[in-house]
């Protein structure tokens, strides 16, 4: 289990980093750190440390506004933005617990719920960011927790109704 102990070691650093100036850079690692045959994240503790590092991180006061031009390409910054990284990350981590508990599997987890939820709950772009990423991944949470996806995440609605391209935007009814 040396290999543990190694990642353990990279998640105790990048726990403890102060981020926000290597933000960006943290991103690029989340996109390699994802990939679905990769090092196993899911099995460090110190990587749900690490995920609520990057999510404080990722704080922004700036509001998602829909319609306006510098939110014309937000599924492109969904997938480039840290906040967004993040998410893919932490669902690709989700998708492996979920996948190795097999016929022992009951559910999304407290801890698991209360990090969807306070990003359904972010009313800014790092919201926005994240609420993109979980509404791309609806029929997965409602496979995972029917129960909890369809009485916490079901009710997204689109506010004002998005047309294609348009840049209309997600919101928690």
């Amino acid at each position: 289990m040396k290999e543990l102990g190694d990642l353990d070691a990279i998640m105790t650093v990048l726990a403890e980093a102060d981020l926000e100036p290597i933000l960006y850079a943290v991103g690029q690692f989340l996109t390699h750190a994802e990939i679905g045959d990769g090092a196993p994240w899911e099995r460090v503790p110190k990587t749900q440390t690490f995920i609520d590092h990057v999510w404080t991180a990722s704080a922004t006061t700036a509001v998602y506004e829909p319609g306006v031009e510098k939110n014309r390409h937000w599924i492109d910054k969904t997938v480039n933005e840290p906040a967004g990284l993040l998410m893919e990350f932490w669902f690709e981590l989700f998708r492996r617990r979920w996948a190795s508990a097999g016929d022992d599997w009951r559910g999304i987890t407290e801890a698991d719920k209360t990090f969807l939820e306070q990003a359904l709950n972010d009313g800014t772009e790092r919201g926005a960011l994240a609420t993109t990423q979980v509404a791309g991944r609806l029929h997965f949470l409602d496979a995972a927790d029917s129960a909890w996806c369809r009485s916490r995440v079901l009710p997204l609605s689109l506010d004002p109704p998005m047309r294609l391209g348009d840049g209309g935007g997600l919101s928690v009814a």
